[in-house]
């Protein structure tokens, strides 16, 4: 994939990693998007009810799930994002997904008990740690180039950080009047 959405059939698409416990109607229901439109989206899919966890298809680089919404609206410029906890979720399991050491949160979140999460509580979190599905959905939907992810230093790290504020302003306008 490149820094812009690919395209099927004059839809952008981006790609999608199924996880545990995802079937195509509830990746579809969770995005509004007909399941019919799925199948056209994956000719090579056979069998939609046959995919499993860590199976990867396309989707509509437009259609993002509430959990999506919620992980682009914790981006914003500067050295941190805001990461929405899930119910359940653990410090150990966030950080460990994103590559951060429990001193780096610690420092990132200054008098949170991080040992307690809340479903709903937002952390702080360095700016381009991302799992790699974030990562996917991301550059697949031509939110961020894949270099903002790269290793890099002074201005070069400071364009990415400039590149993707113009760009999730872009997208949270999209996403905003789509809605409206």
């Amino acid at each position: 994939m490149n820094t812009r959405a690919d395209f099927v059939g004059g839809i952008a698409v981006r790609p999608y990693t199924l996880r545990k416990g995802d079937t195509a109607t509830s990746i579809a229901e969770k995005r509004s998007i007909e399941l019919k439109q799925i199948r056209a989206l994956n000719p090579l899919v056979k069998d939609l009810s046959k995919m499993r966890a860590g199976d990867t298809i396309l989707l509509p680089a437009s259609k993002l799930s509430k959990r999506d919404k919620d992980i682009l609206h914790g981006i914003h410029s500067g050295s941190t994002r805001l990461y929405p906890v899930r119910q359940g979720e653990t410090i150990e399991a966030i950080i460990k997904a994103r590559g951060v050491t429990l001193e780096e949160a610690q420092k990132l979140n200054p008098g949170a008990n991080l040992k307690k999460l809340k479903g709903g509580e937002e952390i702080n979190l360095p700016s381009t740690a991302f799992t790699v599905r974030e990562k996917e959905w991301l550059q697949g939907a031509g939110i961020v180039p894949k270099e903002y992810f790269g290793q890099g230093t002074g201005l070069e790290s400071i364009g990415r950080v400039l590149g993707l504020v113009g760009v999730v302003a872009v997208v949270t306008y999209a996403v905003n009047r789509a809605q409206t």
